[in-house]
């Protein structure tokens, strides 16, 4: 039993050391098998902003009425308040472009979601923050009252809980997603080849760039820098 625990550990120490090299937060938060995260210590934290704010939709053909929105980094979608005070989840529609909330702009792209305009020029920057699960934790009894304690990288666990198992337990982390939004509100993937493909001819200057400042494309100060310099050639 104590080889079992110590290996588990063993295993968990692991998975923390790989998943910290994923996002820029390392902070891990738990939730349990069945329950619901608007009860968790950290239920606080599946929001962008602290409290919902007002806010306006653009659609293609035109602006909805004034509501209260936030941004759900756990389910990755728009919640409003309602005429009842009631919290609930606007619904994907293709013809929606923006959601303005205060001073912040969301675009929104049907196939990656929301993306939260961090710095808006001829080419923007963006980024999509979500929570994933990163690791699950098993506790497993084996018939004999012994129970025994694993745990796994969620980017390869599939399947279904199975019998003999008593407590399933996420550990999700905050990860940010970053895009270059070009002037026809097309996305790309925050890396060096988007960078090339759109400026191909500017490819030397923007190599050197890279390679001189050393950028990091998960880094947000780092790409705030490098849109602003890329800019230039427009």
């Amino acid at each position: 039993m104590k080889r079992s625990a110590l290996y588990g550990a063993g295993i968990l120490t692991f998975l923390l050391a790989i998943t910290c090299g994923y996002g820029q937060e390392s902070r891990l938060y738990r939730l349990h098998l069945d329950q619901d995260v608007r009860t968790t210590d950290w239920r606080d934290s599946i929001y962008r902003f602290s409290e919902f704010t007002p806010g306006r939709l653009t659609f293609v053909a035109g602006k909805s009425q004034e509501r209260k929105f936030n941004y759900n980094l756990f389910t990755g979608k728009m919640d409003f308040i309602d005429d009842h005070g009631d919290t609930l989840t606007l619904n994907y529609a293709r013809e929606l472009r923006l959601v303005t909330i205060g001073s912040r702009v969301f675009y929104f792209d049907p196939a990656e979601g929301y993306i939260e305009v961090i710095l808006q020029m001829p080419l923007s920057l963006g980024v999509r923050k979500v929570f994933f699960a990163a690791i699950k934790e098993t506790v497993a009894d084996d018939g004999y009252g012994v129970a025994s304690h694993t745990t796994s990288s969620t980017r390869s666990f599939r399947g279904a809980v199975t019998a003999g198992v008593i407590n399933v337990d996420n550990l999700y982390k905050k990860e940010a997603y970053y895009f270059f939004i070009d002037q026809k509100s097309n996305l790309y993937q925050a890396n060096k080849l988007s960078l090339l493909r759109l400026f191909d001819d500017h490819r030397k200057e923007i190599k050197a760039y890279l390679k001189k400042n050393n950028v990091d494309f998960k880094n947000e100060q780092h790409l705030t820098a490098l849109v602003r310099f890329c800019n230039r050639f427009y």
